[in-house]
């Protein structure tokens, strides 16, 4: 009798215990908090607060700066609070007090190190960084492309273009990756004033965006050409106007309705970065001029850093569906990793062509490199470990191109094949390393299938399988 009594009751037990757990999270004040974060990042914290309740006091420590908040008074029960780190912190907490008590919420920062520090998560090796677990084990030794840069003889006087732009501001054009990138504003529903009357005149990609720096985080509607979003997103105002879009909270939202003005922005803006470099190297080629392998190498290692933070902050790369824009808050670390299809900075098909544009960029300035005077002393301004011109080559290869060759082994710069096949062999032929046959490998016998690829992909007259139906085709009977 003991045991069947035992066995009724076990499916109250544990419905009792579901519902208080249910009741308990349905208490919790906490929306959305993210759980590490890097230093200089954006990060926004969502709590439940009834809309009628006064604005909430906010302490931060000193790692943490305040930027915005949701501004009163609101009809809505979610308020959000945007921050940017400062500096690394173990634990910092963020003290909130709400009309029901104080609420804490701790969060982990990590400096530029601690983020190439090697861990695993979910049995996962951090950072993508090849080789996996390990320090890079060899250098590029020479120039595999010689152009002859190096016998011209400048123009000192020579201005324009590139050689215009600051130091500082050529690092600046690198979003900050915590905000979600796409290449759509909405694709269903166009505008949320003039709808899909976007579309009559260019059906694809119809928003107007002024691509001159410094960025103007505005986007143009090609009907009304007012601009959106309404607030300054640049100036740390996420939440002004009519039609408020803070790029890391769902994009502005109407009628469930969500509109990615800031990531459409924020992708084209990483793609205007990655034409940097090879920019400064053609202009390199064609003067001589070692300021624009200076401009260069400061491109690169812009490129470097945030590459080695997406090599560990995985959550933060470019995922490809519009779930990232749409989503409530940012992601958080321990939910990753993220490896496949994640394109990093840009959307995955768009890589290999940059992976061959940067690796050849870096080829066209490589024996100019050592004679820069002035990276080694601007690097070190930003905190980073550089003392000499090897430093600065190391710097690059490991945290750009390292990171960039294991994401096309991760299946990161998927693309149709074999483009992300043809972006890593063009970078493993540019950095020459003898190790590199693990990136042959993987090419031949590996995931990059090159063995098999031809003989099983093509038709007899040359025909791909896409030509069939398998790519925005029709099926033939």
């Amino acid at each position: 009798m003991r045991y069947g009594l035992l066995l009724t009751l076990t499916p109250l037990l544990w419905l009792f215990a579901q519902t208080k757990q249910l009741q308990a999270a349905d208490k919790n004040p906490i929306l959305y908090a993210p759980d590490v974060l890097g230093v200089d990042r954006l990060f926004m914290i969502a709590l439940k607060v009834p809309p009628d309740a006064p604005e909430i006091p906010v302490t931060v420590p000193d790692s943490v700066r305040l930027l915005d908040r949701t501004p009163l008074p609101t009809p809505s029960e979610i308020r959000k609070f945007y921050f940017r780190t400062l500096q690394p912190a173990k634990r910092a907490e963020i003290q909130f007090v709400l009309p029901a008590g104080e609420v804490i919420v701790p969060v982990e920062i990590w400096s530029f190190e601690d983020l190439r520090q090697y861990r695993t998560l979910k049995d996962v090796q951090l950072p993508r960084r090849w080789p996996l677990g390990q320090s890079l084990p060899e250098l590029k030794e020479q120039q595999i492309f010689p152009t002859g840069a190096e016998g011209k003889t400048p123009d000192e006087a020579a201005s324009g273009g590139w050689l215009e732009m600051s130091d500082e501001d050529i690092w600046a054009m690198q979003p900050d990756s915590t905000v979600p990138r796409w290449h759509w504003v909405n694709i269903q529903f166009g505008c949320p004033v003039h709808g899909k009357e976007i579309y009559e005149g260019r059906p694809y990609y119809p928003w107007i965006k002024e691509m001159s720096f410094p960025w103007k985080w505005k986007i143009e509607c090609p009907v009304g050409h007012e601009l959106y979003p309404s607030n300054d997103f640049g100036a740390g105002d996420f939440t002004s106007g009519d039609f408020p879009d803070d790029g890391i909270g769902g994009g502005y939202v109407s009628e469930d309705k969500h509109y990615g003005f800031i990531a459409e922005l924020s992708q084209a803006y990483c793609h205007r970065m990655l034409q940097v470099a090879p920019a400064c190297a053609d202009g390199y080629v064609a003067t001589g001029d070692i300021r624009y392998v200076h401009k260069a190498l400061v491109a690169f290692s812009r490129l470097a850093v945030e590459y080695a933070y997406l090599a560990t902050m995985t959550q933060h790369r470019h995922r490809n569906t519009v779930g990232q824009v749409e989503r409530f808050g940012q992601g958080r670390f321990d939910e990753g990793p993220f490896l496949s299809r994640t394109g990093l900075t840009v959307y995955a098909i768009d890589q290999p062509g940059y992976q061959v544009k940067l690796a050849l960029a870096y080829d066209r300035i490589f024996p100019a490199i050592d004679q820069d005077p002035d990276i080694i002393p601007f690097l070190q301004q930003k905190g980073l470990d550089v003392q000499t011109h090897e430093d600065v080559r190391r710097f690059i290869e490991e945290n750009l191109m390292a990171v960039w060759m294991q994401a096309a082994m991760d299946g990161s710069t998927q693309s149709n094949e074999p483009y992300h096949q043809w972006g890593l062999v063009k970078m493993a032929e540019v950095l020459n390393y003898e190790q590199g046959r693990d990136f042959m490998d993987w090419l031949y016998d590996g995931m990059g299938k090159m063995r098999v690829f031809v003989p099983n992909t093509y038709f007899r007259d040359g025909a791909t399988y896409e030509s069939t139906g398998g790519y925005n085709g029709m099926h033939v009977a």
